[in-house]
């Protein structure tokens, strides 16, 4: 590490040396070692390259709050359309390994919209087919369980006596049997107790 090269504005190189270094260790999941490497070099020295190579090695080490942490740092020096391309990518994948796929999708769009030829190569029309993919199927799974608690609700209305058909309290719609809390005196008190009856 100690013979990296620096450019002119005293940044250093993306054709420097350590990147070789870098990416090996990236290859046998040595990530730990990645982000010791970038932080033992001068801040004022880092390129926007070496910067997402820390922020990547975050991510895979799963420390995700470092890694937003860093994302919020860089994200002044992204002024150009790879590098912010770059930045909505590692945004999104952050959101996407958290099961955020909405947002995660939202992130690989801008991503794309900043850098529609997807220079790094990125993949990120395919990342937002994935996530589509997913909200979709999240999407279907809701309105089957929706379906399947409004039958549920429906049939239990059905078995109740006359008398209590219409002792709902005033503030409230027969939508807040499913929803309100166990200690009220109606059926379907709560949708913990309409979970356990139903699935």
């Amino acid at each position: 590490m100690d013979n990296i090269i620096l450019g002119k504005n005293g940044i250093i190189s993306d054709s420097d040396k350590l990147y070789e270094e870098l990416d090996k260790w990236h290859d046998d999941n040595e990530y730990d070692k990645i982000a010791n490497a970038v932080m033992n070099i001068p801040h004022e020295n880092w390129s926007n390259k070496l910067w997402f190579r820390l922020i990547s090695a975050y991510n895979n080490l799963k420390q995700f709050d470092r890694a937003s942490e860093e994302l919020e740092k860089i994200f002044p020096r992204c002024d150009n359309p790879v590098d912010l391309s770059h930045w909505h990518y590692m945004k999104g994948y952050i959101y996407y390994i958290n099961n955020k796929d909405i947002l995660a999708m939202h992130c690989f769009e801008d991503g794309l919209e900043a850098d529609p030829a997807d220079s790094l190569e990125l993949d990120l029309d395919k990342e937002v087919e994935k996530c589509r993919r997913y909200i979709e199927k999240d999407l279907k799974n809701l309105r089957e369980f929706s379906e399947k608690i409004t039958k549920y609700i429906k049939k239990r209305y059905t078995q109740m006596p006359w008398s209590e058909k219409y002792e709902y309290p005033t503030r409230s719609s027969p939508c807040s049997w499913v929803f309100s809390p166990p200690y009220e005196k109606y059926p379907g008190r709560s949708l913990g107790w309409a979970l356990r009856n139903i699935l």
